[in-house]
């Protein structure tokens, strides 16, 4: 999965949660590897950013 031009950090985190479900089944590994992604991409608008420390676990269960 990889950013779209003008997509915020959350929506790619939020795409990237449904459709690496397969590749990562367990919910933690797969936030784990969307937020890396999302944060290693300049694409991405940084108006929703989502922090480490910000309930990620809540926020993952509310994306999927």
């Amino acid at each position: 999965v990889r950013p779209r031009r003008g997509e915020s950090e959350r929506e790619f985190v939020s795409r990237c949660m449904s459709e690496e479900k397969e590749s990562f089944p367990k919910q933690k590994q797969r936030i784990a590897v969307c937020l890396s992604k999302a944060r290693k991409n300049p694409l991405l608008e940084s108006g929703a950013t989502i922090s480490r420390n910000s309930g990620i676990n809540r926020r993952a269960a509310s994306m999927t």
